[in-house]
């Protein structure tokens, strides 16, 4: 099970204090105009019903729900040439799908709503460290992204095993 983590924006914005020094993004690739409006509608969606003010918990599941209908699509990350931030918010893998949600519920949750926010966020998600830096970089298999993004502060791993549960 899976719990990801937000207990406040000042302690978020020291959780994050590696990003400071982090190597800004070499590059954005935008696939397709739709991305950006993809963008600014969930996050009107989300001030429209005050999301900030609820739970992480709360903000993930209705940025989910709003993506609801998003078609799978496996390699949507992968380019040509240099390694550079994909931002395709049209399709989804199993992995891009978490990342982009939970990137755009910590902005709504900072009430940073703003592109630049949500590149970061992403960036710090799907990134060895938060940084950009060739293609061994990116967080490839989602057991290093879970243990990677858990060693940030991004989310707590819980399980239930050894718990005396009964299936």
């Amino acid at each position: 099970m899976l719990s990801c983590s937000s207990s406040g924006k000042k302690k978020q914005e020291d959780d994050r204090s590696h990003l400071k020094t982090a190597k800004e993004p070499k590059g954005v690739v935008f696939l397709n105009p739709v991305d950006s409006l993809r963008l600014r509608e969930v996050y009107q969606y989300s001030e429209s019903l005050n999301l900030s003010d609820s739970l992480l918990s709360s903000v993930i599941s209705h940025v989910a729900l709003h993506f609801r209908g998003i078609p799978y699509v496996a390699n949507t990350l992968e380019q040509e040439g240099e390694e550079k931030m994909v931002i395709n918010l049209r399709e989804f893998d199993c992995t891009t799908f978490v990342e982009n949600v939970l990137a755009i519920a910590n902005c709504i949750k900072e009430d940073n709503m703003h592109f630049e926010c949500f590149l970061n966020r992403l960036t710090e998600i799907r990134y060895r460290k938060g940084i950009i830096d060739q293609y061994p970089s990116r967080l490839h298999y989602f057991s290093e992204w879970l243990g990677d993004n858990n060693a940030k502060g991004l989310l707590k791993i819980v399980s239930n095993v050894n718990q005396g549960l009964k299936a």
